[in-house]
Order: structure tokens, then sequence, then C-alpha cells
């Protein structure tokens, strides 16, 4: 662990207007990357859109493997297991340099399978600072990811089974809905500051190939001495109803004393999708509503997004769900 950062030089093609995205294609338990996008070196043919797909040697270099896509520009490409059957699958959408547009599933024909990590065992908390809860638990193997290129999901309700505080995205069975690391990253502890009362914890293991195992035993957790009484006053918590919503729905908060207060509506990327609010709120409770139109007036497709409450003091954040 450090606290700068050092420059990895891995060859491929520099690219714009493109994307990059890890994942473990061959499921040896190491990421490989997808590149593609406008390339920026003279290629034999020119400038042109490129589709790489390079392998994880694991010595700190990458073997170009050639294009399994179809090259493209203004491109976006993610992995994801779109059939079950334990490897991953390509999505990209994009346009070649002419006028092509492309949306496209290639799905992964490798005969090696990948096996699910262990479930993390060990699990505990602790309250090592007045007002912090602290989650912790050990590291879990797996067949052919590292210990240590695993990351972890961490689920934490009010009620059994439940994930009102922290929410995995993930089937109770432990199925990831999502193709991407854990929330909380590859750390095997987590700290919260949460309000007094009883909460349900437990977490799951991700491998490079973005496979859950199960979710470890649930384990039960009473805070008795949380956030002290003069930070309880401060703290803000933001909820929605609906959620899941189609039309609209209405976002509540009660504020302990009038405060500057800033909302906003992000997707999963993290992009501004709506400013909701943005000046001074006096004391009390407050609700403003989301229509689920966008900055510019066009509705926000389907999908996850996030409402963020800031203040001075924190604030918090909320998941919300866009039908339509």
């Amino acid at each position: 662990m450090g606290s700068g950062f050092n420059l990895v030089l891995l060859s491929f093609t520099p690219v714009e207007g493109g994307s990059l995205a890890w994942g473990d294609y061959d499921n040896d338990g190491w990421s490989d990357l997808l590149v593609t996008g406008l390339s920026q070196l003279p290629l034999p043919q020119g400038y042109a859109p490129v589709s790489e797909l390079h392998r994880n040697l694991h010595n700190g270099t990458l073997a170009n493997m050639g294009a399994v896509t179809v090259p493209a520009s203004a491109s976006s490409s993610v992995w994801g297991d779109y059939d079950n059957d334990g490897d991953l699958d390509i999505l990209l959408v994009g346009a070649d340099y002419v006028s092509t547009s492309y949306g496209r599933i290639y799905r992964n024909e490798n005969p090696t399978p990948n096996t699910p990590p262990q479930a993390p065992g060990g699990l505990s908390t602790s309250t090592p600072n007045a007002g912090w809860t602290r989650f912790a638990w050990t590291l879990p193997t797996d067949a052919e990811t590292p210990s240590l290129g695993l990351s972890y999901n961490l689920r934490i309700g009010t009620t059994p089974g439940g994930c009102e505080i922290m929410s995995p995205m993930t089937s109770p069975a432990g199925w990831r809905r999502l193709a991407r690391m854990g929330n909380a990253d590859r750390n095997t502890e987590w700290r919260l500051k949460l309000l007094r009362g009883t909460y349900y914890w437990s977490v799951q293991a991700i491998d490079a190939a973005f496979a859950g195992s199960p979710f470890a035993p649930e384990q039960i957790v009473s805070v008795t001495t949380a956030v002290p009484d003069e930070a309880l006053s401060e703290r803000v918590v933001i909820r929605a109803s609906p959620n899941p919503f189609t039309s609209s729905t209405a976002i509540d908060f009660t504020l302990a004393a009038a405060t500057s207060v800033r909302i906003t509506i992000r997707d999963l990327s993290g992009r501004s999708v709506r400013v909701l609010g943005e000046r001074e709120w006096p004391a009390g409770p407050h609700r403003i509503a989301w229509d689920g139109a966008m900055d510019n007036g066009a509705p926000a497709p389907s999908g996850i997004y996030f409402a963020s409450l800031f203040t001075p003091n924190g604030g918090d954040r909320l998941r919300i769900v866009r039908l339509r």
C-alpha cells in the first residue's frame, strides 16, 4: 500500500472515442483487457477503428489476441455473462469510420469453466471509534482468481436478509446482477457511521470473471454507542417513494438546522443527469420530486440512478430504479 501512483507501461493501441473494459474472459483468474475505438497511431490502413482483446500474461504484460468484434469508433463495450454459462461475453455498441452503426453481443466459446469463489469467513464487527462500526472478514479461496484479486460485496440491512443500508445488487443466492467488482472493492473491512439499532449483514466474494460466491452466514450486530448525539443532529438521510418508479418519485429528507443543500441525480457512470435543487433549506422535513427527466428535458432511460444529497456537514446517497 502506498500514497502515490506509478505509471505502468502496457502495450495496446491508443484510442479515442472508445472504451476499455477489464474482465477475465479466459477464466484463468487474471483480468484481461478489451480495447475499442478510433486508433491514434497510424496503422497500415491509416487511422481506423480498432477492436483488440489483450490477454493478461500474469507477468505485467499483455498479449494482443487480435480482433474478436467488429472494429468500432464512438464505441462502448462491456463484459457480462448474458447466457449464464460461466464465462464473460461482450456487448458492443458503436460505429465504423464511415456510416455503419453496430449493436452486437459476442458469445464467449471458451471451454474452460469458471468456478465461483468460496464465501468469506471470519465475519466480525467492532466499534474502533465513537460513531463508527467496523465490518471485517477474512480472505476466502478461489480455484482461478488469486485471493488478493477478489473483491467483496457487502450487504447491510435493518431486517433479516435486508439491504436497506448497503445493497449488494445480487440475488439472495449470490448471483451477480451487475458485471463488476463488489461494492467494498478489494477491502476485507468496511466502516460505517450507523444510528443506534440492530443490523443484519453478510458479505460475498467476487472473482475476476465477476462471479459471486454464496453469502456468508448472516451476522447480527446491535449498535448501542453509535454516532454521538451532537453528530446525530447533523446526519441527513434521504428516502425515495415509490422506488422503483415509472413516472415520478418523491425524495424526502429532514434537516436539523437550516443549511445549504444540493440534490443531484447521477447515472451508474457518475454522470450528472439532473440537478434537483441547490439552495438554502430551512430546518424540518422536506420533499422534492423527480419527474424522471434529465436536465435537457428529455426522459431518462430505464435503469439504475443515484440520488445524492450534499450539505456542508455531509450527506447521503440513495439508489433509485427507473422503469419505463
